[in-house]
């Protein structure tokens, strides 16, 4: 992929924090580690707090319009589940309605987002979790299918931060895949009591991919 330009890239960041009965502590701090991560790596950032879904749904239809650059990332935290009747991961919304993980994808698909085809589109889903006319997508989750994801009410949670300190310690050098690969590696190292956490990615027709932070072509 050519990541080169000026307008290298946009970042939907979407953080439901506050839910009715339950706040996500520490979550606060995802969002802000996030911000300045990919600030300082010279993308555009788009970032979302305690959302419906329907206003989820709205925000990611009004950034798939307004994007025109070499990549995206899509990044939602929050809480999840599985819909067992599809088999797939759903993010739950203030209003504990769910949106799956195979719309906020299907958006950006080649149908749908015609402006990003043959562009690379990363996903990023940092929560529990209870082929399509899709390319050039990379999705990772923070966790397997029906296991749960742990969070510091300090530090942020597990995954989000070997995120960001993998990207900028690597995104200079090493192609994003491989990132995603070196913090499953750095995740498996941390325990909460005696349970441990084991992150997952699907590739789509994705190709080598670097961020080239700091590096301009034109």
């Amino acid at each position: 992929y050519s990541t080169h330009s000026k307008r290298r890239g946009a970042v939907l960041i979407i953080n439901i924090i506050n839910y009715e009965n339950d706040i996500r502590k520490g979550a606060d701090v995802d969002s802000k580690n996030l911000n300045e991560l990919f600030l300082q790596m010279g993308l555009t950032v788009e970032l979302y707090a305690d959302l419906t879904v329907r206003e989820i749904m709205a925000v990611i239809r009004n950034f798939k319009l307004s994007v025109g650059c070499d990549m995206v990332f899509v990044i939602v935290m929050g809480h999840g589940t599985i819909n067992k009747d599809f088999d797939v991961s759903e993010v739950i919304g203030t209003d504990n309605d769910c949106i799956s993980t195979k719309w906020i994808e299907e958006q950006f698909n080649n149908t749908q987002c015609k402006i990003l085809q043959n562009k690379p589109k990363i996903f990023v889903y940092q929560m529990c979790r209870g082929e399509r006319s899709c390319s050039d997508m990379l999705i990772a989750h923070s966790t397997l299918p029906g296991n749960v994801s742990h969070r510091d009410v300090h530090l942020g949670t597990w995954y989000i931060s070997l995120f960001c300190k993998a990207m900028m310690e690597h995104a200079h050098n090493t192609h994003v895949e491989d990132i995603f690969k070196l913090i499953d590696s750095k995740l498996a190292l941390l325990r909460s009591g005696s349970t441990m956490q084991t992150s997952m990615y699907t590739n789509i027709g994705f190709k080598t991919c670097y961020v080239h932070p700091g590096i301009y072509m034109d």
